[in-house]
């Protein structure tokens, strides 16, 4: 049997041979399929209301991250494209055979800061010295052999010595699933903690774009029990500048640029070592040969010695002797490792019932650690009654403080809590711990989400409820730390409470619509429409098509014109009319960079008309207003075009309902239709007005109003001053996550670069221009940048100017606006 017969591994293997078998057929258009599936279910008698399906329906089945299948499309589909009986039956296996993704690989949480250790480190010199001046380092080892302790020791020596300002920690959790998490879920995270937004798709791209935050901030990155080479391959082969340390129970096969320590387990010196530091020399030297028999018993893993010198301080009435026979009595059980599993007994039952009762709480709970507030949530006692159990767990080794205010366990303990609770609690306890750990993460998502996008976050499903009040800094950073949490925390839910799902998008959606990269947040919100479809519930569906709405057309997906339509009918349905609204100014926004500027404007015009006679339309209309003047911008009327942005920044300032990073945008997008006129003063001036109100509010309009300043200055022929400008738009280039935004920039550079005489540079910037606008399929900004790679080869090479000259006056045609006539004269004349 070839390869290419055994069952695929993966959803995303199983479109991939999809797309192959299409690309044989002659590459027929997803249109086509549906017709030809349309008329052979017909011939089969299909009834006529399920017989055709929808283009955007046949399209899915060929792309990437889906989390599950229809096997009969699939089927309809091969079967549309040629393939016989034999290969149907194939097909049908295959989809049988598929696993179905679990989005339990989905998403990694990290945190910032210094690795906490709650006790002295013991040992391990020589592998520390290694591991810190090693640069790209895998720490490999059994369970419960010091791994992280070593890594987060070795960091902390290049902290001290000035070579770093923090650590990175991800935890990448590679022993408690069946499916490692992707490599892209490792950047995501990553990406999240550094606030590195567009970087790309590609892992490449994002892996580069994370190296240059890494290094211009000094920050380590410890990358903590990985399952496989391929999660860490790509960050470690571009992360050269800063630490990057592995953590693995397996030796991976990775680079021989990446040293490799395997971490042995302990002599009787450094078991000795520990317990002297732990319960102190006196009691050590007294009973030397108990001391010697207690340090075999552990096996040489140091956390087992914690495990069981915690308990000895805990118990100063004992003897060594004492505890080294009750040790002996407690080696015949074997589920985990002989010395560890003896180890967790023990302290196990030396904790007090409501202490244990904590342990299998957390061990059950889908996060890898809490707050401390998150905790006392998730048992549903008091603050002052978790603190103490928390203590207690601590003090006694069976959790740990992974950073400053949080509680986790080590997978090792957390496995043995686990067993424990299957036998001990009710299932509908465990639910409830988790319910209440829910709650406290949606209150706090709320908080953060208003105090970030403060007065214009709506909240439609609970409407009542009170928030926190936060800073948008203190709201921004809780988002980006605990955005893993929240969605394993709802991922835990969805099977018996899938409107809490809906619940959470609502509150963190704009967050992630915003702040994390397209493929992510598309597979977060078709988790929320999936949780919406079982609550039955016209509104929740609205609320989670909003968002998933949203992020198709940011990617430019040929489906988002069918998602938005079918928002609006849920948006009706449910009498949801800022839903509606927001859909319809998306549709004006795809017919736009359809090139069908005429019908893209009266949406834009019409949506304001109707948000006139809505309460708390104001801000509808500024957006969709300030949208229509940019349209009017590119169909060539600029007078009219800045009347209209200087009208909404008007009516914004009187009133209460639009928030203040709006009108920046308004004094950005106000900028482009002067500088077409001529009007640079003006426009220099909206651009740093625009500055000024978006300073701490909003990123991705400051860079913005930067790139506009940087063109006024270009206009009155400051071409050094503006590249100067530029550069510092393009060193924080990770926080726009718009593709046509970056386009721009990159279509500036390069104007700017020519002007200075470096043709070389200017190209490769428009290169990269065309790639990010071609990948989202935005014509117009395709369009500019053909031009301008048309007349810089014209001085060459004539037939390749020639065919980007008709590249351009094609897409031109494509996105309208006034810019065709002049590439249409060029190429007449070329």
């Amino acid at each position: 049997m070839t390869e290419q017969r055994m069952p695929p591994a993966t959803l995303d293997e199983l479109a991939a041979r999809l797309r192959a078998r299409r690309i044989a057929a002659g590459s027929p258009s997803f249109g086509e399929l549906a017709q030809r599936i349309g008329r052979a279910r017909a011939a089969r008698g299909v009834a006529p209301s399920s017989r055709l399906p929808g283009r955007v329906t046949v399209y899915d089945c060929f792309r990437d991250g889906r989390r599950r299948i229809d096997a009969e499309l699939v089927a309809d589909i091969v079967r549309a494209l040629g393939g016989d009986d034999e290969e149907l039956i194939r097909w049908r296996g295959w989809c049988a055979a598929v696993p179905h993704q679990s989005q339990s690989d989905a998403v990694v949480s990290s945190r910032l800061g210094m690795p906490t250790a709650s006790s002295a480190f013991i040992g391990r010199e020589e592998e520390v010295t290694l591991a810190s001046r090693a640069g790209r380092v895998l720490i490999a080892g059994m369970g419960g052999a010091g791994k992280t302790r070593l890594a987060g020791r070795a960091l902390a020596r290049l902290r001290e010595a000035g070579s770093l300002n923090g650590v990175l920690t991800v935890d990448v959790r590679g022993t408690e699933t069946e499916r490692p998490a992707r490599p892209a879920a490792l950047m995501e995270a990553i990406e999240r903690a550094l606030e590195v937004v567009g970087a790309g798709e590609a892992l490449q791209e994002r892996a580069a774009g994370i190296s240059g935050a890494l290094a211009q901030r000094r920050i380590g990155l410890l990358l903590d029990d990985v399952a496989t080479a391929e999660q860490v391959r790509e960050l470690l082969r571009r992360c050269r500048s800063m630490p990057v340390v592995v953590t693995s129970r397996r030796t991976l096969e990775l680079p021989s640029y990446v040293k490799v320590i395997a971490l042995a387990p302990w002599g009787e010196e450094e078991g000795l070592e520990l317990l002297r530091d732990r319960i102190g020399v006196v009691r050590v030297d007294a009973e030397p040969d108990a001391a010697a028999e207690i340090v075999e018993l552990t096996g040489g893993l140091p956390l087992a010695a914690d495990l069981v010198a915690a308990r000895i301080a805990e118990r100063p009435g004992w003897t060594l002797a004492d505890h080294a026979a009750a040790m002996r009595r407690r080696s015949a059980a074997d589920r985990l490792d002989h010395a560890v599993e003896a180890a967790i007994d023990g302290s196990y039952q030396a904790l007090s019932e409501g202490e244990r009762q904590a342990l299998r709480l957390l061990a059950t709970q889908p996060c890898e650690d809490l707050s401390e507030r998150q905790f006392a949530a998730l048992l549903g006692a008091s603050p002052e009654a978790a603190a103490a159990i928390a203590a207690g767990l601590v003090r006694s080794h069976c959790a740990g403080r992974p950073a400053e205010g949080r509680i986790g366990i080590h997978d090792l303990l957390r496995a043995f809590a686990a067993a424990r609770s299957w036998d001990e609690d009710a299932q509908t306890m465990r639910d409830a711990a988790v319910r209440r750990l829910g709650e406290d993460l949606l209150e706090a998502a709320w908080s953060a989400a208003e105090a970030l996008y403060a007065g214009s976050v709506a909240r439609s499903r609970m409407p009542e409820r009170t928030v926190v009040a936060v800073s948008g800094a203190e709201g921004s950073s809780w988002l980006r730390g605990e955005l893993g949490r929240i969605v394993a925390v709802s991922r835990a839910l969805a099977p018996w409470d899938p409107g809490f799902a809906v619940d959470l998008v609502e509150a963190v959606g704009r967050f992630v619509y915003e702040q994390t990269s397209l493929s992510f947040a598309r597979a977060y919100f078709e988790e929320a429409v999936e949780a919406a479809e079982q609550v039955g519930d016209p509104a929740a569906a609205a609320v989670a098509h909003s968002f998933l709405g949203q992020t198709l057309v940011s990617a430019g997906d040929p489906g988002a014109l069918e998602e938005l339509e079918l928002i609006r009918g849920y948006a009706h349905e449910a009498g949801m009319p800022r839903i509606d609204l927001s859909a319809m100014n998306d549709i004006g926004i795809v017919h736009g960079r359809a090139g069908d500027l005429a019908r893209s404007r009266a949406m834009f015009l019409e949506v304001a008309r109707i948000a006139e006679g809505i309460p708390s339309g104001d801000l509808a209309r500024a957006v969709v207003s300030d949208n229509a003047a940019i349209v009017l911008h590119r169909m060539g009327d600029h007078e009219g075009a800045a009347d209209e942005h200087r009208a909404v920044i008007q009516s914004a300032w009187a009133s209460d309902g639009v928030p203040v990073p709006v009108i920046a945008l308004a004094h950005a997008n106000l900028a482009d239709p002067l500088l077409a006129l001529g009007d640079l003063d003006g426009a220099e001036t909206a651009a740093r007005e625009s500055l000024a109100l978006a300073e701490g509010r909003s990123q991705r309009v400051s860079l913005q109003a930067s790139t506009a300043l940087a063109l006024a200055r270009f206009a009155r022929g400051d071409a050094v001053g503006a590249l100067d400008v530029l550069r510092q738009v393009q060193g924080q280039e990770e926080h726009i996550a718009d593709p046509a935004q970056r386009a721009t920039l990159h279509i500036a550079l390069g104007d700017v670069l020519l002007a200075v005489g470096d043709a070389t540079d200017a190209v490769g910037h428009w290169e990269r221009a065309l790639d990010l606008a071609s990948r989202a399929s935005f014509t117009y900004e395709q369009a500019r940048v053909m031009l301008r790679l048309a007349r810089q080869a014209a001085v060459a090479d004539a037939a390749r100017a020639r065919r980007l000259y008709e590249s351009a006056v094609g897409l031109f045609a494509q996105s309208g606006g006034v810019e065709p006539a002049a590439a249409a004269r060029e190429l007449a004349a070329l």
